[in-house]
């Protein structure tokens, strides 16, 4: 695929800082596959040059010898390129970084390395929503100023692709933020209502602008169908999120109306003790009976173990490689 008329001058004009970079990649990293960056180029880093060109041609000139360098690093790790570990780091390149633009051409080198690392670190995350990521920082892109609103606005995306892990971090960052940006991220419809969406997702885990969760959440799957669970769980209350035993694994299972996930549990964390269910929290053969709500928990009748922490439900089941989800108050 031929590149933009402005990447085929900056590959003319700047031949000698080009070249330059790509010795100084070479001595660091190796070998550096000349299809392989070829392939980046057209594909990955001519979107971003074009986009910084639009703005001011001259400056991107200098920037993009930058982000040349930084792209064939990449590639000869195979962070990026056709040979990348991950596909998130490509697609942040083609989709995510052009709309950063402005911020690129300032600092290309910490705009991109923020947005590369962010993309191979959820890389490491099959099952958080790409789609949604890209999205969100999309619409967020017009509102970044500066690199601390980057920052924020990662740290968000992220959280809300599924990285349940960090919501008090990222509702801390969004507290922070300008208040357009904060309605972008969150997907409102107007900025005069972030504060108040921030403040009530702060003080309520299950609420968020589109309503809490109406079924059951799902969480965990067997390894050998590329799950974290080797044996059917057993939950124990966290002050945040559950403890959770399969087999000789410690994990700790976090949730919100973002997603669900697992991640290794220190040794150290500290159970709660366990909670009265309400009278009217219970489980009637195939359903989980909150209120009067009423739903199907999808587990075997009559095996179910239910375990409450401040503020959700999770039912396990010895006959079941998963833990099932749901607010402790209902919608």
């Amino acid at each position: 695929m031929p590149v933009s008329s402005f990447v085929q001058e900056l590959l003319a004009a700047r031949r000698d800082a080009l070249n330059a970079a790509l010795a100084r990649v070479s001595r660091e990293t190796g070998a550096l596959d000349k299809d392989a960056l070829r392939s980046f180029v057209e594909n990955e880093f001519d979107p971003v040059a074009q986009a910084m060109a639009s703005i001011d041609p001259e400056r991107a000139h200098v920037s993009c010898i930058a982000l040349f360098e930084i792209g064939a690093s990449l590639v000869a790790q195979d962070i990026a390129g056709p040979a990348a570990r991950t596909p998130r780091v490509n697609a942040a390149w083609r989709e995510i970084m052009p709309g950063f633009a402005p911020l690129l051409l300032r600092d290309p080198r910490t705009i991109a390395g923020l947005i590369t690392n962010a993309a191979a670190n959820l890389g490491k995350w099959p099952e958080l929503n790409d789609a949604l990521w890209q999205t969100r920082l999309q619409s967020a892109a017009p509102h970044v100023a500066t690199e601390s609103d980057l920052r924020a606005s990662l740290t968000i995306a992220s959280w809300m692709s599924g990285f349940t892990l960090i919501r008090n971090t990222a509702l801390a960052s969004a507290s922070q933020i300008n208040p357009a940006l904060c309605a972008s991220l969150l997907d409102l419809n107007s900025p005069s209502e972030a504060q108040a969406t921030v403040q009530a997702m702060q003080a309520d885990r299950w609420w968020s602008p589109r309503g809490k969760p109406s079924r059951i959440i799902s969480a965990g799957a067997f390894t050998g169908f590329g799950g974290r669970l080797s044996q059917p769980p057993t939950a124990a209350p966290l002050q945040e999120g559950f403890l959770i035993l399969s087999g000789t694994d410690r994990l700790h299972l976090s949730a919100d109306p973002f997603g669900a996930m697992f991640h290794a549990a220190p040794d150290h964390a500290i159970t709660q003790p366990a909670l009265k269910t309400p009278k009217d929290v219970l489980i009637e053969g195939a359903e989980l009976c909150v209120r009067k709500t009423r739903i199907a928990h999808g587990l075997p009748p009559e095996t179910v173990t239910m375990t409450l922490n401040a503020d959700t439900i999770a039912l396990t089941s010895p006959y079941a490689h998963c833990v099932r989800l749901y607010p402790l108050v209902a919608a």
